[in-house]
């Protein structure tokens, strides 16, 4: 079994720009809208597992296309740690509450 880096530099600009899609949500659902949610202090943070399941969409679909394989499982897995770690750290962590 041939073990895959997960943590790559390809990965990490994936999870930078995730990071910034889900603080747009954040910021729409949970200042602008202001409904008081929170739906990013959730035990399974919501803009977290929303964002990353538009990114699964987006790599399916290329693979299925145009047989390319964008990420890998295991940057995959690195990806969606980080979203579900930075979720509670934008919201309470930066400039929420």
């Amino acid at each position: 079994m041939e073990m895959r880096k997960g943590l790559t530099l390809r990965s990490l600009a994936v999870a930078l720009f995730a990071i910034v899609v889900m603080a747009m949500h954040v910021q729409y659902v949970e200042v602008i809208l202001a409904d008081g949610s929170a739906v990013a202090e959730q035990a399974l943070p919501i803009p977290a597992v929303t964002v990353f399941l538009g990114l699964l969409l987006v790599v399916a679909g290329l693979r299925w296309l145009a047989r390319v394989q964008l990420l890998e499982k295991a940057e995959l897995f690195c990806i969606l740690l980080i979203l579900l770690i930075a979720t509670p750290i934008m919201t309470q962590g930066m400039w929420h509450r």
